[in-house]
């Protein structure tokens, strides 16, 4: 018989055993048919045999030349010699072989029998496997906890492996764009600080998405200069340049600790700027007054406090409702420039005897730092007016006890 016609034949599902069906549905490479098979048992006991890798092949090389010589001795007979009980050709009866049961790939075959026509045979195939991590297509629920932990750390890894290597590839065509434009750095040498960061500053956020920007210390500040001078001509500048937005700037000036009463960093950091002004930039005034304020009480989460109670700095704090608010400010007289150093919150208005005190406070920190107050201002308020006798009268008395 021709192998076209061998092929042909097919043995049908209801043949094999459910051992023989993977989870996909498909037969298993090593299925053979076992079951409704003709002068067998409906149910027959399965049979389990396991045989090495190498094995398979000769099973399966041994079955199909039986069954093409069965086919071919079918045919040579006569119809009429045929005796009524025996199989049509399609029927092909397949010896039965005796295997050791050996170590290697476990082949699962039920009692050998004659086949009939429905599905084809499959080719060999490997058993199925437990799910393993190392499976390139494997799920995650198919795993198992320790595995899954394995897992979930592998991907960790893998993400913080790409994000670098994305960091190190953006650093170096950075490098490559500044190699091919020296001329650029030689330029950034002659500008001062401010110029030069924001122009790097620029280069850098450019091309970015305005969440993906990033900000040095050096750009926030010149950005908050900016926004204090003028709120209109910042949102103008920042549809041109990219620059930070308002949040930032304010998360940045949430930082500054800036409390009521006298701040020792403040005249630190006064102090450091006044080593570079010269000698007339160094006279100033002093300045001194109050606003009113809407009485109101908020919680500070950042230093887990109420504000809004009458507070003058350090342990000089009271349960009366704050309704005004009192601002001490230096001011250049040679050259134009201002600084806030102190605050406090009063009800009403400020006893002149806090006033007495703060002033002093100031002034003698101000001398501290280098700077010369010549004179101070206020408007004519009562309390302004008292304390200013009281402190003409201490230095009335203080110039007669020393000649």
């Amino acid at each position: 018989m021709e192998s076209s016609v061998i092929r042909g034949y097919t043995v049908c599902e209801h043949h094999f055993s459910p051992l023989c069906v993977i989870e996909s549905g498909k037969l298993r490479r090593d299925a053979l048919p076992t079951r409704n098979l003709p002068n067998t048992h409906n149910e027959p006991a399965d049979c389990f045999m396991q045989l090495p890798t190498a094995s398979l092949q000769h099973v399966e090389r041994d079955l199909l030349s039986a069954s093409v010589k069965n086919l071919i001795e079918t045919e040579a007979v006569e119809p009429s010699s045929q005796e009524e009980n025996e199989s049509p050709p399609w029927k092909v009866t397949i010896p039965e072989k005796t295997y050791l049961r050996q170590t290697g790939t476990p082949l699962y075959v039920d009692d050998i029998h004659q086949p009939s026509t429905s599905s084809a045979i499959l080719p060999q195939a490997r058993p199925a496997q437990e799910p393993s991590i190392k499976h390139p297509h494997i799920r995650r629920k198919k795993l198992s906890s320790d595995a899954r932990i394995l897992y979930d750390k592998l991907r960790f890894l893998r993400r913080q492996e790409h994000q670098a290597k994305l960091r190190n590839l953006s650093l170096k065509q950075k490098v490559k764009v500044l190699a091919r434009k020296p001329h650029l750095i030689d330029c950034l040498h002659s500008l001062n600080d401010a110029t030069s960061n924001f122009i790097m500053s620029q280069q850098r956020n450019q091309k970015l998405r305005p969440k993906g920007r990033r900000f040095t210390t050096e750009d926030k500040i010149l950005a908050l200069s900016i926004l204090k001078q003028s709120g209109r001509c910042y949102r103008y500048l920042s549809q041109i340049f990219s620059l930070p937005s308002r949040r930032t700037l304010t998360t940045l000036l949430s930082k500054v600790r800036f409390n009521p009463g006298i701040n020792t960093h403040i005249f630190a950091q006064l102090k450091k700027t006044v080593t570079k002004m010269s000698g007339r930039s160094k006279y100033c005034v002093l300045m001194f007054d109050e606003i009113s304020l809407q009485p109101g009480l908020q919680y500070n989460q950042k230093n887990d406090c109420i504000e809004g109670l009458v507070d003058f700095g350090g342990s000089e704090r009271s349960v009366g409702f704050a309704d005004h608010a009192l601002v001490f400010m230096l001011k250049g007289i040679y050259k134009k420039w201002k600084q806030p150093i102190c605050y406090t919150f009063c009800e009403n208005a400020t006893p002149k005897a806090h006033l007495v005190k703060l002033i002093k406070d100031i002034v003698r920190g101000v001398k501290q730092v280098g700077l010369h107050i010549v004179a101070t201002i206020c408007d004519q308020g009562t309390t302004n007016v008292a304390a200013i006798n009281i402190l003409l009268n201490d230095t009335r008395a203080y110039c007669l006890r020393n000649n």
